[in-house]
């Protein structure tokens, strides 16, 4: 049977689309073990890590690559830069950094509210003068 170019390429597409599927499907995996160890250990070590399913995946942390080996003898190593920690634990930055934001909200709730202040009290000087600017005409004529 003699495919037509448009089937092949169709073929050739799905082909494509499946393994980057996998690829995808071998990182969720990674970030899903690295997120777990990292919980569990607090530390991130410069350790190897193996995880098994579909795929064998290894990767450092320290790296940044991930080889990844399916079928036969085929393996892809993968630039993995969102791997690279450095044995921080991102919620406690993400909160520390909310709480330096709210500090500064704060800080411009007291501004405002000092410049509202200030703004009040020229505007009662600013009627005041007007008021004694039009008596003193009234009383000059």
């Amino acid at each position: 049977m003699k495919l037509s170019p448009e089937a092949k390429q169709a073929i050739k597409t799905a082909i494509e689309q499946l393994r980057l599927l996998l690829v995808d499907d071998a990182m969720d995996t990674v970030r899903e073990e690295v997120s777990k160890q990292l919980m569990n250990d607090g530390k991130c070590k410069d350790e190897k890590i193996t995880i098994s399913g579909d795929c064998r995946i290894e990767g450092k942390l320290s790296a940044g690559d991930i080889e990844i080996e399916g079928d036969g003898n085929k393996q892809v190593v993968l630039e993995a830069p969102e791997l690279e920690v450095s044995g921080s634990n991102p919620f406690e930055e993400i909160q520390a950094e909310i709480k330096q934001l709210k500090v500064q909200v704060e800080q411009l709730a007291r501004q405002t509210s000092c410049v509202e202040s200030e703004l009040t009290q020229q505007k009662a000087i600013s009627e005041r003068l007007s008021i004694n600017l039009l008596s003193y005409g009234v009383y000059r004529e």
